[in-house]
C-alpha cells in the first residue's frame, strides 16, 4: 500500500460521524436561542436542557453578537468556530 491510498471506508465514516456532531450542535443551538428569546438565564436553559452550564454558556457567548434575534445558522458557524479554536490551542 503507498502513502497515496487510503480506507475509503474509514474516510466515509469519519464524515458521516462530524455531520452527527454538526447537527446535534445545530439542534443544541437552535433551542438554546429559542430560550435566549424567552429571556432565560444559563443555569434555567442548562436545567431544561440537561447539559452541563459550560456548554450553554459557550453557546450564549456565542449568539451575544446575534441578539436579540439569534439566527441560530449563524449562531452554529460562531459556536463552532469557537470550539474548533478551542481544540486546536
Amino acid at each position: 500500500m503507498s502513502i497515496y491510498e487510503y480506507d475509503v471506508e474509514k474516510h466515509e465514516r469519519t464524515l458521516r460521524e462530524e455531520g452527527r456532531e454538526e447537527g446535534s450542535a445545530l439542534t443544541l443551538v437552535r433551542i438554546v436561542c429559542k430560550k435566549l428569546i424567552k429571556h432565560q438565564t444559563i443555569s434555567e436553559i442548562a436545567d431544561a436542557l440537561e447539559e452541563e452550564p459550560a456548554v450553554i454558556k459557550q453557546i450564549v457567548e456565542a449568539a451575544e453578537p446575534f441578539a436579540p434575534f439569534y439566527d441560530a445558522e449563524k449562531v452554529a458557524v460562531a459556536y463552532m468556530g469557537q470550539m474548533k479554536t478551542r481544540i486546536d490551542t
